[in-house]
């Protein structure tokens, strides 16, 4: 047998990270919707369920992210701190995940669907003002104004919110994390004019906050 056949025979027999390939090992991501959220426990706004949500790193079948997604969204409506604060968390999650920001991935299906359900779910302030403050990331912004505009002149606790996070987004700020482009600072300015001057909101302090946005739009214009 020649010298070049046996080095190979040799090569072959090793085990393969001592030949340099270092085997994959299943990780916590490829475990069950389950044992990820075990995983992470309280700390549900963390990079491992993100990507997992965004597909980051590799196509996850839609089921298995749905399920994670739907288990971050379930169960916000607790007046317990801790669990409050957790509740924030696991919103922020989902907030990140459907954001159009450069963040790695994709922006999951059906975020804003559920960022809204957490807000007519949850009877937590805090929670429901998380919800509010990641609508506007989505890709597809046209039903997150709507919804926005719709809760600015309701009889709802986070009325004021709604406007605040309108007045933020229409100046070209924003409360989550992308920043609106002048096309979409321009429609947030069309719904804030259409509230201010054809709506009448229902709680005092998000009536103050559009006049105030207002009187400060006119003033400009002059």
């Amino acid at each position: 047998m020649r010298k070049t056949r046996l080095v190979a025979l040799a090569i072959s027999c090793l085990p393969a990270l001592a030949r340099g390939q270092v085997e994959r090992r299943p990780s916590v991501a490829d475990s069950s919707p389950a044992r990820i959220m075990a995983h992470v426990g309280a700390r549900a706004n963390v990079p491992l369920i993100r990507n997992v949500l965004r597909q980051a790193d590799r196509q996850y079948d839609q089921a298995k992210v749905n399920a994670i997604a739907d288990s971050l969204a379930a169960g916000r409506s607790t007046t317990d701190p801790k669990a409050a604060a957790r509740g924030v968390d696991a919103t922020g999650a989902i907030a990140l995940a459907g954001s159009r920001a450069q963040l790695a991935g994709r922006p999951l299906d059906g975020a804003i669907d559920r960022l809204v359900a957490i807000h007519q779910q949850s009877t937590n302030k805090a929670v429901r003002q998380r919800a509010l403050a990641g609508m506007l990331d989505v890709p597809d912004r046209a039903p997150a104004l709507a919804y926005l505009a719709r809760v600015a002149v309701a009889d709802d606790s986070t009325a004021y919110d709604a406007v605040e996070f309108l007045v933020a987004d229409a100046s070209g700020r924003s409360w989550g994390s992308a920043q609106p482009t002048e096309d979409q600072r321009q429609q947030t300015v069309a719904v804030l004019l259409r509230l201010a001057t054809e709506s009448q909101p229902r709680k005092s302090e998000a009536a103050r906050a559009l006049e105030a946005w207002y009187a400060a739009y006119r003033s400009r214009r002059r």
